[in-house]
């Protein structure tokens, strides 16, 4: 009995590892967190959705390498450090970017109503193209496009006056620490 539980044990635990860590020589140096991330944020998501199981966001992606922020998308953010906060996905104004753990359904921005007064999304145009981590999700009540990274919509706080700001964290929403 023990040694089955023990076997369970290390298939998950092998499961578990990304698959490029799995098939990864032995004498190659081991996988950094940065490229693990950036692995398992490249991998399709599929979790519950407003519809069911089916393809979704990841209920948080609090935590972003900087390699994975190459692309068509990037342009239009930066990574700043900020004493006490870190190194964070900002705008181009130097201002905080939020995502929320409520945005589940894949290419969509759920944030609507009167918490856009609050919550801004950082639009992009139809016409934009995206690669790599970056991407868009429709907001249907500003019949707009949101930019997204590893499939989360970006949103700015309306509470925020400066840079390094980061009064919207908090409950459901995050800031992305860029590592790497």
């Amino acid at each position: 009995m023990l040694r089955i539980a023990l076997m369970a044990a290390f298939a998950a635990l092998i499961a578990a590892q990304p698959a490029a860590a799995q098939n990864r020589p032995t004498d190659q140096d081991p996988l950094s967190l940065e490229e693990v991330l950036e692995e398992q944020l490249s991998a399709p998501y599929y979790g519950q959705t407003s519809d069911g199981f089916g393809r979704a966001q990841r209920p948080i992606v609090d935590r972003i390498p900087r390699k994975g922020l190459r692309g068509a998308g990037y342009w239009r953010t930066n990574v700043k450090y900020f004493k006490g906060v870190g190194n964070i996905l900002t705008d181009l104004q130097d201002m905080t970017l939020y995502a929320t753990s409520q945005d589940r359904d894949y290419q969509v921005s759920s944030v609507t109503g009167e918490a856009l007064d609050k919550w801004r999304p950082l639009t992009v145009p139809e016409t934009t193209e995206t690669t790599g981590l970056w991407g868009k999700a429709w907001n249907d009540d500003m019949k707009a496009w949101v930019l997204t990274f590893a499939d989360k919509p970006l949103y700015r706080f309306a509470g925020d006056d400066e840079p390094g700001d980061v009064r919207g964290k908090g409950g459901d929403w995050y800031v992305m620490e860029v590592i790497g």
